[in-house]
């Protein structure tokens, strides 16, 4: 995953870190769609998935980011705190939006492991 560098200079974090942050919201956004009827872990897993949240993290989330910043930044205001508070309230965005073609592969993929776990008597 590409991210600007001007991101975790302005936050003080390492790339890591940040890709850390990025999942963890990963991870929340899993936990409301799970309600679907769709496994947690079998979303927190899928690399499809993943990558389409990290395309929507790109634009709704960093390019927002980078752009309401700029006048922060011009302003060479330094507060890592604030702009990481910030950063928390844009993966909301990505919360009104799921994509319905890769839930459904996945509840599909998992039918066959379903009908292998029944247990007979």
């Amino acid at each position: 995953m590409e991210t600007n560098p001007l991101i975790t200079q302005i936050l003080k974090i390492d790339y890591r870190s940040y890709d850390d942050y990025r999942f963890s919201c990963f991870f929340k956004w899993c936990s409301l769609y799970s309600e679907l009827g769709v496994p947690l872990q079998a979303l927190t897993t899928s690399k499809a998935l993943y990558s389409w949240y990290c395309q929507q993290w790109l634009g709704l989330v960093e390019k927002a980011f980078k752009n309401d910043c700029k006048p922060y930044l011009d302003a060479k205001i330094q507060d890592a705190i604030v702009y990481l508070d910030f950063l928390s309230t844009y993966p909301e965005a990505i919360e009104g939006f799921y994509p319905s073609v890769l839930i459904n592969k996945i509840k599909n993929d998992l039918k066959p492991l379903k009908k292998e776990c029944k247990h007979t008597p």
